[in-house]
Order: structure tokens, then C-alpha cells, then sequence
């Protein structure tokens, strides 16, 4: 995910699956078990809600099934799971084939202690679960922000979320009583405006299905939603830290699913809402304009401009063309029509009856993932990673358990049985190491083959990435690759890095970020050279901004925005000196015609006053500002 002052991908856009139905998905904790010993709990759920994390909670489950009991039999099941004994299971896959009983399972302390940090979340508070009986009852009949229903806890005495302790309590409770519903944001907000997503909430509620659910999870009412204080904010960072453990609980959640959008409110019809602080209401004109008739634009309570078009087909197309039309805009949402079928819950099944094993199993949830639509490309290396991830935490607990499966090695060793020399190991997870090694370490040159398709062929130093070597990324960021230094196993040093999506950046690392000069070209056509620090990207220090529309930027920087002295030339040949904070302009500054032979005064960027030529020159240097050059007929940056 990549980041410019005029650009911001964000994880946020709908992701639709390719097969549509209203679907209330449940896991029994013997079906998780069973998955947690071939290394695969979480397989298909957490592939897609993971995604969760980086969106500002906006994002629907991927159209993969399971094997599932109904939930009604899951009570009996947990008073004797510890003394039960269960038949072998599919191991990973190896020479050595581990044969694990349920009621000898060492793992369940480890696979318990992935839970603590949403644990800790619920404990501050950052993540809240509502009390199901609230839903039951009709005492909640309406979706809200997290922060109206705390209001009308205040004022009516009622209480909508179950307290932090009796959170916790039910989440520790292993009976499966937290459901965690999964669902496509139907508006820019996520309140549920026709209701349909409550009723079918209500509707799993009041089944069998629902009947041992004690709290719910649903972002819009769980989370802090904008607008937020600056206390909200923090907890909503929080939060978004442990979201998708909401979902990949193995032993505490019941995921509940509705794949398929709402009809959109007759109301929105015709919307297209554009995000960015810095877009005036002229420049939402004249970009969307362009696609058809706007009847009104205005802003709404969240600060964000919306257009409304005569035609909803306008604004469609307006919204298909991308956030470049407006300038300043980091994203254009309008609201798709997607007809809801208003099934009853049912358990979903799983296709390919549980079987398969690890391997084609892993990689038939990661290929129908990358298959699937995403409106925004960005979610979808989001999704693979955060997926592949987990796995991999599944993968080490069962490990360090002793349950899991080592892995192989063929090859030279020493006289002190140590790998030395070229040889290959093929680990548990599927990754396969070939190449040169020193005392039991990867060490030399060679080829990292990921399980997930990512390849690494370069140099290893005390079994790390160290040295020149070229990484290619195959999971979600399928195109992505980095060719430069490494240090103990991060980018550091002078590389390029390509993105997928025609992105660039050509310059200096540190501890895998881009510090020191770099150059990052978007694939966009702007492009920004100068200094940076510990930033994905964060431009910091002296730079140079160049916008594909002609603008230019030079001067100064902090945490990737304008901040401090800088100049601004404008495509039209107009420039202008003065101060910035955060990327918006403060203070006094001058600015110039293109021909140069007029000059005004600024404040806070506002043109307050004209002033003669000497007038501006003296306060520049009073300012301390850097004069401008004319050369020519056109305009330079002065010298800092």
C-alpha cells in the first residue's frame, strides 16, 4: 500500500465474492481442533476478514465453505472434549506422519494464547462486544456508531455492551458464544440503512443456530467510528491491531456471514462521496463533472464532500474513473446495486469434504482469494499476507507443541553432524531452503521458495537475508519485487523496489523502511525525490514533489506531508514561498505572477493584499523564506 500527498490507497472498498448468497457460517470446536492439527485453522475465514485490520471496516467473506455441525450440538461437546479421543488426521505433509488425540492435545494452551492481545483490547475497551440478548429483545433496532449507542447508554440507563470483564469471561468461555459478523458495507458509513442486515442478525439470533451466542461483534457498533476525538482515535488503532482476531478465534468465535449487499437506499441514489481534507468543492466540480450532471454538492456530518448526480449511471462511471479526476481526492465511493436473496441461516458446508490436506488445501483458499474481485487491488496482498500469517502462528504453536511435524534436510554436513556445505531443507509449512550453509546455518548464497509462491535468491548470513538478493513476492502482492542489500533480514542499504501496480521506489533502506535519498516514481506519474525516514513511504527532510498535472513542490518535509519552508510552483507558472504545517500552508508567504511582474501577500495561503516587487523581496528575506528565481520567462526555486 503506497502513499502520496495527493494519493492514498486505502483498504477499504468492497470485495465481492464471485458466488452470492446469504450464508450464516459456524464453526464447532471440533472442527477446529481437527483443522488446528493439520496446521489449518481459520483456513477460509481468515483469508478474508483478516483484511479487516486495515479498513475502516468495510469488507465482505470470501465465498469458501466448511464442513460444520449445526451450533445447537456444541454444548454437549465441550463438557467432554478434553477425555474425547479422535481419529488420525490429515498431518502435514511429510515422511513422518504424527497420529494426534484430542484429549492429548498440547497445543490448546498455545492455540488459547493467540487470543491475548484482543483480550487486552476488550480490557481497555477498544474493542467492544454487544450483549446478544440487546439484539433478542428489540432493545436495538437500529445500527449505530459505537459512540451514539454509548450516548444513549448515558442517557437512558440502558446498557447495549456486555462490561469488559463479562467480555472477556464469554470469550474465554471456549463455547463458541462471541459471533462475529461478516458483511459488505452497504454505505461509505456501514449503519445499515434498510435494516436488512439486523433482521438477519435477529433472525440467526432467535434460531438454533444462535441460541448459545452470548455477545456479538459488528465494527460499525464495536469500534469508535468518525468522526473520533483524539482519545477514540487510540483506541481505535488498538482495535484494528486485533480486529481479526474477532473472526480467527480458534476456540471462542462463531463467524456469521452475509455475503451479499443490500438494495441501495432509494436516498443514495445518484451519490459519489469524496474523501480528502484537503479538496475544495470547486475542484469536486470540475473533476466529476465531467460524467454527467451534478444537481447539488455539499458536505456531509463527517466533513467528506458528496456529489449528487442527476443519474446514478453517472456516477458510477464518475467512480470508475478513479480519484485522480479530483484533485486532492485519496478515494471516490458511490454505492453499487447488489440484490439480497433474505435466506435463513444455515450452516455452510465444505466442498471438498476436509480431506485434502495441508498443502492443496492452503493453496486452493490462497487461489480463490486471488481470484476474487477486489475494487480495490490493494486489499487483496492485504488479505494473502495477513492470511498466510496466521497460518504461520498456527503452523509454530503446534510446532513448539511437539504435535506439529519437522522438517527435512538433504545435503553436505560437518564432522559435527551440522548442515554445512550446499544442501536442502524442506520445512513443515511447505518452504523449501536450497543453497549454501555453515554450521547449521542458512549461510552463502541461495533460493528461498515460500509455501505461498514469494521467492528469495540471494546472499544469507547467520541464517538471515544478508548481502545483495532479490526478493519477488507471488502471495497477494503478486509482481512486487525488491533488488537491493539486506541486512539480518531486512531491506537495508540501496535497492529498488517495484510494485505490482506500477509504483517505484529507487533509493536507500533501513531496518526495512525507505530512510536516507530516495526516488519514488507512482505509477500515477507523480513522482517525489529527496530524503526520507522510517517510512512505506514518509517523506522527512528536503524534498522535491512533482505532480503528473505540472505542480511542483520544494522544500520541506515531516512524516509525509509539506511541513516547514517550501516553494510551490504551480502548472500555470505562478509561484508562491512560504510556510507549511502538516501539509496545509500557515503563516505569512508571497506568491507570484507567471510573468513576474506582480506579486501578493499571503496568510495561511490567502492572498490578502498586493504588494510591489521590493515589497516582496524584503519580506522574503525578513520571512527567511527562499527567493525565487526568474529566468527566461519562467520560474525557479531559489537556493534554501
Amino acid at each position: 500500500m503506497h502513499i502520496t500527498p495527493g494519493h492514498v490507497s486505502m483498504p477499504y472498498d468492497t470485495y465481492v465474492p464471485a458466488e452470492t448468497k446469504t450464508v450464516i457460517s459456524v464453526m464447532s470446536y471440533d472442527d477446529w481442533v481437527a483443522l488446528a492439527t493439520c496446521v489449518l485453522p481459520l483456513l477460509c475465514l481468515i483469508g478474508a476478514v483478516i483484511v479487516l485490520l486495515f479498513r475502516c471496516c468495510g469488507l465482505c467473506m470470501p465465498a469458501a465453505g466448511f464442513d460444520l455441525p449445526p451450533a445447537a450440538t456444541l454444548k454437549d461437546k465441550y463438557a467432554k472434549i478434553f477425555n474425547k479421543s479422535a481419529p488420525e488426521v490429515q498431518a502435514i505433509p511429510s515422511k513422518k506422519r504424527a497420529s494426534v488425540q484430542l484429549g492429548e492435545h498440547k497445543a490448546i494452551t498455545l492455540l488459547v494464547a493467540l487470543d491475548e492481545p484482543l483480550v487486552a483490547a476488550l480490557r481497555s475497551t477498544a474493542v467492544k462486544f454487544i450483549d446478544a440478548n440487546r439484539i433478542r429483545d428489540g432493545t436495538i433496532g437500529k445500527v449505530m456508531r459505537r459512540q451514539d449507542l454509548e450516548r444513549l447508554e448515558r442517557e437512558r440507563g440502558v446498557q447495549f455492551f456486555l462490561s469488559p470483564e463479562r467480555s472477556i469471561e464469554v470469550h474465554r468461555s471456549n463455547a463458541r458464544a462471541v459471533a462475529s459478523l461478516t458483511y459488505c458495507w452497504d454505505t461509505p458509513d456501514g449503519d445499515d440503512p434498510s435494516g436488512e442486515y439486523l433482521s438477519a442478525v435477529l433472525r440467526y439470533l432467535q434460531s438454533d443456530l444462535g441460541s448459545h451466542v452470548e455477545a456479538v461483534f459488528w465494527d460499525c457498533p464495536c469500534l469508535p467510528q468518525v468522526p473520533r476525538t483524539g482519545s477514540e482515535d487510540k483506541l481505535f488503532v488498538e482495535a484494528l491491531d486485533v480486529m481479526a482476531l474477532t473472526y480467527a478465534s480458534v476456540f471462542s468465535t462463531t463467524v456469521i456471514r452475509h455475503r451479499r449487499v443490500p438494495a441501495r437506499p432509494k436516498s443514495l441514489d445518484g451519490d459519489v462521496v469524496v474523501y480528502g481534507e484537503a479538496v475544495a468543492e470547486q475542484d469536486v466540480r470540475t473533476g466529476l463533472g465531467k460524467y454527467g450532471e451534478i444537481e447539488r454538492v455539499s458536505r456531509d456530518d463527517k466533513g467528506r464532500w458528496r456529489a449528487h448526480f442527476k443519474s446514478h449511471a453517472d456516477a458510477e462511471r464518475a467512480s470508475a474513473a478513479g480519484l485522480s479526476i479530483v484533485k486532492g481526492a485519496k478515494r471516490l465511493q458511490t454505492f453499487h446495486l447488489v440484490e439480497i436473496d433474505g435466506a435463513a441461516p444455515e450452516a455452510a458446508r465444505e466442498q471438498y469434504g476436509g480431506s485434502e490436506g495441508m498443502g492443496p488445501r492452503i493453496e486452493r483458499v490462497r487461489s480463490s482469494i486471488m481470484s476474487a474481485f477486489f475494487s480495490s487491488e490493494g486489499d487483496r496482498g492485504t488479505v494473502v499476507r495477513l492470511f498466510n500469517d496466521y497460518i504461520t502462528k498456527i503452523n509454530n504453536a503446534m510446532v513448539y507443541s511437539g504435535e506439529g511435524v519437522a522438517g527435512e534436510y538433504i545435503g553436505e554436513k560437518n564432522a559435527a553432524a551440522q548442515y554445512e556445505g550446499r544442501g536442502k531443507y524442506m520445512f513443515a509449512d511447505g518452504d523449501v531452503y536450497e543453497g549454501e550453509w555453515k554450521a547449521g546455518k542458512k549461510e552463502g548464497r541461495g533460493i528461498y521458495l515460500y509455501a505461498n509462491g514469494d521467492v528469495y535468491k540471494g546472499e544469507y548470513k547467520a541464517d538471515k537475508k544478508e548481502g545483495p538478493g532479490i526478493l519477488r513476492w507471488a502471495d497477494g502482492n503478486v509482481g512486487d519485487v525488491y533488488d537491493g542489500e539486506w541486512k539480518a533480514g531486512k531491506k537495508d542499504g540501496r535497492g529498488v523496489n517495484r510494485w505490482a501496480d506500477g509504483d517505484v521506489y529507487e533509493g536507500e533502506y533501513k531496518a526495512d523502511k525507505q530512510e536516507g535519498r530516495g526516488i519514488f516514481r507512482w505509477a500515477s506519474g507523480d513522482v517525489y525525490e529527496g530524503e526520507w525516514k522510517a517510512g512505506n513511504p514518509k517523506q522527512e527532510g528536503r524534498g522535491i514533489y512533482r505532480w503528473v498535472s505540472g505542480d511542483v513542490y520544494e522544500g520541506e518535509w515531516k512524516a509525509g506531508k509539506r511541513d516547514g519552508k517550501g516553494t510551490y510552483l504551480f502548472a500555470d507558472g505562478r509561484i508562491e514561498v512560504g510556510f507549511y504545517r502538516a501539509g496545509t500552508r500557515v503563516g505569512e508567504g508571497i506568491i507570484w505572477t507567471p510573468d513576474g511582474r506582480a506579486a501578493g501577500q499571503l496568510q495561511d495561503g490567502k492572498a490578502v493584499k498586493m504588494i510591489t516587487l521590493e515589497e516582496a523581496e524584503r519580506l522574503v528575506k525578513h520571512l527567511g523564506l527562499p527567493m525565487p528565481v526568474h529566468r527566461k520567462g519562467k520560474w525557479k526555486a531559489g537556493s534554501p
